[in-house]
């Protein structure tokens, strides 16, 4: 490989096979929250992907449960069905992969509204209440990306756990959904916030959540993100949404947010267009948006070559050696989602870095791609070259 250090491989005894999740082999948990009772929420669908996210159900299959650093979910919703407002410790980020969904957010839902189409990505704060509703005219599906691997699971709006209780479930202290006419009578039940924790809680207006809202048209594509962009087989553009991840432009400039503990990136490419052999240092999944993308991944003895289509998504172990290449007759995007805050950079192959110097392409110092006949000879010897 190239100008890095060789990224090491994180110990796994996961076949890389396992690592594919089809959209058509998803397995999705039905009514997995304390809501489910309550008028207007039943028939909601939870997909667990990576990590098991804040289910409160202990039946939830989890699709990959090797650590991470971030969860990665689904939610399916009928058409009119709400999701109850409620709370995270971690980060949590929402994709629009299907349909028209308005979110809310405050103590009661009504400090402000957000309507987002497909494609559309919200962050919403920590310690936020916050909930959404499928206002679409057919089955919506939301992406959600949550920081670290063990989430905390998430505390309910008073009048959530009320109307929930009222309806005959409870959420024991253990982080179940119990059914208070069955509970044994020493089980330790969550109370709701009192009126001293709701006041301590963050505020956020419309104005500040439109800045935490990246648009599918007011997406900014860069056209070279990585070292390998001006090269044959490179080609794809990336739109950074959270952090910067792997990507390599020198002017970078995602939502201006806190650290999530993962980045977000949007790949968009032409037929024959993709990123060429290289290795990150921290784990990664893709999720498929649209058309069809060729992956390569090697790890010590153990290759993976498959096609992901829309809404697949793939687990890249940290260390692995890997490639993507559109290959449908049409422009593709997918979503790529890195461990870890700032920069994490790539480890290229020797081929790539070579290739890269004869088209006067270079890594600064800095890591940022610029032309090799800028660099001052210091900088060419800095080893980023």
């Amino acid at each position: 490989m190239g100008h890095r250090d060789r990224a090491k491989v994180r110990t796994t005894t996961m076949p890389l096979d396992e690592r594919v999740i089809r959209a058509t082999d998803l397995v999705a948990c039905p009514d997995v929250f304390i809501d489910a009772r309550n008028p207007g929420s039943s028939g909601k669908l939870n997909y667990a992907l990576i990590g098991p996210g804040v289910s409160e159900e202990s039946t939830q299959y989890v699709h990959i449960s090797e650590a991470h650093g971030f969860n990665l979910g689904a939610a399916a919703m009928p058409s009119g069905t709400v999701n109850s407002l409620h709370l995270h410790f971690t980060p949590e980020v929402f994709v629009n992969l299907r349909g028209d969904w308005l979110f809310r957010w405050g103590n009661d839902g009504t400090d402000g509204e957000l309507l987002l189409h497909e494609g559309d990505v919200v962050s919403m704060p920590t310690w936020l209440f916050r909930g959404f509703s499928n206002v679409g005219g057919d089955d919506g599906m939301l992406l959600a990306v949550l920081g670290g691997d063990d989430t905390g699971g998430v505390i309910w709006a008073p009048s959530v756990l009320r109307a929930a209780n009222a309806n005959g479930l409870g959420l024991s202290s253990d982080n179940r959904v119990v059914d208070l006419r069955q509970v044994d009578s020493g089980t330790d039940l969550v109370e709701p916030l009192n009126d001293r924790h709701l006041a301590t809680l963050r505020s956020c207006t419309i104005s500040e959540m439109l800045q935490r809202t990246l648009r599918t048209h007011e997406r900014t594509w860069l056209t070279e993100p990585w070292l390998c962009s001006s090269l044959p087989g490179g080609g794809v553009h990336a739109c950074p949404v959270i952090g910067r991840g792997t990507i390599e432009h020198r002017y970078v400039a995602p939502l201006a947010v806190e650290a999530h503990g993962f980045s977000v990136a949007w790949v968009a490419g032409r037929p024959g267009t993709g990123v060429l052999q290289h290795r990150v240092s921290h784990q990664q999944a893709v999720v498929v948006r649209s058309g069809h993308w060729s992956i390569q991944i090697d790890v010590g003895d153990e290759q993976l070559s498959t096609t992901l289509g829309p809404w697949d998504t793939l687990s890249i172990p940290s260390g692995a050696a890997r490639s993507f290449v559109a290959v449908d007759d049409e422009p593709g995007e997918l979503l790529l989602i890195t461990e870890g805050d700032g920069r994490i950079g790539c480890d290229w192959a020797d081929d790539v870095t070579l290739r890269a110097g004869l088209a006067d392409r270079a890594l600064d110092p800095n890591g940022c791609v610029v032309p090799l006949s800028a660099l001052p000879p210091l900088a060419r010897r800095s080893g980023h070259t």
